[in-house]
């Protein structure tokens, strides 16, 4: 769902377009089997850590497992290899728009910045919320519910408005259930993200005054400047003492070739 966006433009790239839809379709049997990926993924993910699963499956993965590793590492390339095609509609209207106000050379320097800043924008989000999993919340129960079933049931709706018949009663009522969900959806899920967006606010907050605390703590008990004190100290014998050795061997090697 997270590539709703890019269904009409996959449509329209396809070289028949026509098999994109229908009940054996292109879309139909790739939903189909994300789909079973997903469920087997998140029942399997449950039934080995029940409660205290976490937002990503991978986050309950040991470290320290090669094939934990390995795993992470599959799954950061391929969001590395699917981000450019989740972030193609939005490359193409602000590009379709802008390179008509682009000087011809430097077109190519222009859509790279553009492709570089597109990236950055929701790196930087991921780099300055304390936690990423309410937010990614926020955003597929704010957006998705627009897209994947507010707006096609109103879309439908005023589209076959005027159908007469039974045919257009039942249209009606199923794009009228559909919004209702919809709406519920996105009321709900935006509630409940925001809801989880501050508390882990509050809880990062929280835990920096602790660490501020601890800190200053250390400081007023001299804990802090006696270590680093020591380190100093240890330092400076360390480094006293392999001058020495060094001089020593030097004074040594000098002598023995003066008597030879």
């Amino acid at each position: 769902m997270e590539a709703v966006g890019v269904i009409l433009a996959l449509e329209y790239n396809m070289q028949q377009p026509k098999k994109f839809l229908g009940i054996a379709g292109l879309f139909n049997i790739a939903m189909l089997i994300i789909l079973f990926l997903y469920t087997v993924v998140g029942v399997c993910g449950y039934l080995k850590y029940g409660e205290d699963i976490k937002a990503s499956i991978t986050l309950n993965l040991p470290a320290s497992h090669k094939k934990a590793q390995a795993s992470k590492l599959i799954i950061a390339i391929s969001i590395f290899l699917t981000f450019p095609l989740q972030n193609y509609v939005a490359w193409q209207i602000i590009w379709q728009k802008l390179k008509k106000r682009v000087k011809p050379s430097l077109s190519k320097i222009a859509d790279y910045s553009l492709r570089v800043i597109l990236v950055l924008i929701p790196w930087g989000f991921a780099l300055a919320l304390p936690k990423l999993g309410p937010f990614i919340s926020l955003v597929g129960a704010f957006c998705l519910s627009i897209l994947a079933l507010i707006l096609p049931a109103w879309l439908e709706a005023c589209a076959w408005w005027d159908e007469k018949g039974a045919r257009g009663v039942f249209r009606k009522l199923k794009d009228l259930i559909i919004g209702v969900i919809g709406t519920f959806c996105l009321v709900a899920g935006v509630l409940t993200s925001i809801k989880e967006i501050t508390e882990s606010t509050e809880a990062h907050s929280e835990l920096m005054d602790e660490v501020d605390v601890d800190v200053k703590d250390a400081l007023r008990s001299n804990v802090l400047p006696d270590a680093l004190s020591s380190m100093a100290s240890n330092l400076t014998a360390n480094m006293t003492s392999a001058l020495t050795e060094m001089l020593v061997d030097q004074l040594s090697s000098q002598l023995n070739l003066t008597s030879m």
